[in-house]
């Protein structure tokens, strides 16, 4: 692709993708980040020079647009250039996934700290005459207490509209406007927006999340104002309790989504409330010190049960206590690897069933590190490195390092899979297969693929092994599958062309294999399954809009087998025959909920809670 950047022609090309959604394509070219729109049009470029007038005033870290980018006409503008993102930013939404807080080694400290961080940046853009309007979990990224502004060009500002809005984070007085038409946020609206986002990050719950007897949709409930800590509503498991929160911080929130009420969120309460933190010295969150003792460490505490709770239908016994939250596991034969950060150390259990495990320190955490484990051995990947360390795992708890190396990236993020017998990783263009003998990682290359834009995910399947994942090509997505038959293209239902790809999963179920896609057009989330067969078939496609119970999060910790999936619920385990699009619900409430993962292990079902490995019988 082509375009004049201030009247030099300059070449944008496949590898030099940095992001696709479903409006534009973000590029980099030297030391600036260039979107190009896919349909670019005289109010786009109307709207987009009203807004350069707000570039050179706006904070560093609001990445305005800077200069507009023209096709090679030189009349039509298609896209502008704006500063680069540093690659260690995270989006919010990783501050309400219970599993990277334990990774990164987040708090609410931390969260309450970015938030006063993100309040005078956002009085700034208000006092600027912008509104976000579409003001959500993916469009705010942060690093420590520092927050970055994405998007920009969709703010509101004078006679242009913020087109859509994400529905989690809308305000509900705005429910069923066309946004596109006029501009119809308010600064009250970002606050509303503000308010949505610190309760989800501090207790990792919608505020109108949870469950209710007769008001079943988020949606339906937030028109009413059925808070989420109300008497009806059932509060979420995997939600951290709200007596974290200062009774101060409380009465605020329940004014803003009780209430209804609407202002500037009072800052003065939420600098309280981080003055008023301290530290628990058992599981090192912080909670207010009028609270006396730590609120998630006083009983009773979730999955400590002296015996199994019986729960009709279901048998469960506990396999492994660790001594923190579990952050990775894998089964291979009658072995289950797990990896826990314990304190600030990494350890690592070898489980053989019951009461039988070994425990072995490994390092320091590597906060923001990525894990895969092979037959007796760890893949560790630092953040934002492309370096794998190998170490070798023994049977007597010994670990002892075999061998370093390297792979390519998507998006920032270290690009590599493993499974008991292989290590995948991505060098000069080609996905490599590598497996240890003697020391050594003797590999093999199995195909090119499109360096710094290309995915994947390995299994073992049988006797072989299966690698499926995609390449991306400007905004395009080409999937593909790697078994013992080579590689074929996977003929995956296209998304829309509005439509924003936000994560995958594959899922091996023989005789089926399963794709689940998160996506996210006009403000609404949704989930794809796509279900093909073992030779690449498409068997069955559907798109169903994301709800609490079918939440691509939850989806993706399940297990699939023969056309039917299974995933924690907020109550207990899901289950679905997703031909007959036949549910049903089977209660397992004291040992799972929504950020539990499943595994599959000859001896059964697996699930891994917290810091509990389960062994649960369906009867």
């Amino acid at each position: 692709m082509q375009v004049l950047i201030n009247n030099r022609r300059v070449n944008l090309g496949e590898r030099d993708v940095l992001g696709s959604g479903g409006e534009a394509v973000v590029f980099k070219h030297k030391n600036w980040a260039v979107k190009i729109y896919h349909d670019p049009t005289p109010a786009r470029a109307a709207k987009l020079l009203g807004l350069l007038q707000f570039s050179a005033s706006l904070p560093a870290e609001v990445i305005a647009p800077r200069q507009p980018v023209f096709d090679l006409t030189g009349q039509q503008i298609v896209g502008f250039t704006m500063e680069t993102v540093p690659p260690q930013m995270l989006p919010l939404s990783n501050l309400r996934n219970r599993a990277l807080r334990a990774n990164y080694g987040f708090n609410n400290r931390q969260v309450a700290e970015l938030f006063l961080a993100i309040h005078p940046l956002l009085t700034r853009l208000h006092a600027a005459g912008l509104v976000i309007g579409d003001f959500n979990e993916l469009n705010l990224l942060f690093e420590a207490a520092r927050p970055v502004f994405i998007d920009v060009d969709s703010y509101q500002f004078g006679p242009y509209a913020c087109p859509v809005a994400t529905e989690a984070c809308l305000d509900p007085r705005l429910y069923g406007l066309d946004l596109a038409a006029k501009p119809v946020f308010r600064p009250e609206h970002d606050w509303y927006s503000f308010a949505v986002l610190l309760f989800r990050s501090l207790l990792l719950a919608h505020p109108y999340g949870g469950t209710h007897q007769k008001v079943k949709k988020l949606t339906d409930r937030a028109g009413q104002g059925l808070f989420v800590l109300a008497s009806e509503i059932t509060y979420p498991k995997i939600a951290l309790t709200p007596w974290l929160l200062s009774d101060e911080l409380l009465e605020v929130f329940q004014g803003i989504f009780t209430g209804q009420k609407r202002e500037i969120f009072p800052l003065a309460v939420l600098g309280s409330f981080v003055q008023g933190l301290q530290e628990c010295t058992t599981c090192r969150e912080w909670f207010p010190a009028s609270r006396r003792t730590c609120p998630l460490c006083q009983p009773p505490t979730s999955f400590c049960f002296t015996s199994p709770v019986q729960v009709p239908g279901l048998q469960a016994g506990e396999w492994l206590a660790a001594g923190g939250e579990i952050v990775a596991s894998y089964t291979t034969g009658d072995k289950i690897y797990l990896l826990a950060r314990v304190g600030d150390r990494a350890v690592v259990y070898l489980v053989k069933g019951k009461g039988q495990h070994t425990r072995a320190e490994l390092f320091r955490w590597l906060p923001g590190a990525s894990y895969a484990f092979m037959e007796d051995a760890l893949v560790v990947n630092p953040a934002g490195s492309g370096e794998l360390l190998l170490l070798r795992l023994e049977n007597t708890g010994r670990v002892t390092p075999l061998l370093r190396t390297t792979t390519g990236h998507f998006e920032g993020r270290a690009v590599f899979a493993a499974t008991a017998r292989y290590l995948y990783r991505l060098a000069g263009g080609m996905l490599m297969q590598g497996e240890l003998q003697d020391g050594h990682l003797l590999e093999r290359p199995l195909s090119a693929v499109l360096e710094d834009q290309t995915c994947f995910e390995a299994f073992r399947e049988g006797a072989g092994e299966f690698v499926a994942g995609f390449s991306r090509v400007f905004k395009n997505y080409e999937w593909f599958c790697l078994d013992k038959a080579g590689r074929s293209a996977l003929r995956v239902t296209p998304l829309e062309p509005d439509e924003t790809l936000l994560g995958y999963s594959f899922k091996p179920g023989r005789p089926e294999r399963l794709l689940i896609r998160q996506t996210r057009q006009a403000g609404l989330d949704y989930l794809r399954l796509d279900v093909f067969s073992n030779e690449g078939k498409m068997l069955l496609a559907k798109r169903l809009p994301a709800g609490e119970t079918d939440s691509f999060e939850s989806r993706e910790k399940g297990l699939f087998q023969a056309g039917v999936l299974v995933w924690p619920g907020g109550k207990g385990l899901l289950k679905e025959n997703l031909s007959q699009g036949k549910r049903a619900e089977i209660a397992a409430d004291p040992y799972l909920n929504a950020a539990t993962h499943l595994l599959a292990h000859r001896d059964g079902l697996l699930a891994v809670t917290g810091n509990r490995l389960w062994k649960l019988t369906l009867s």
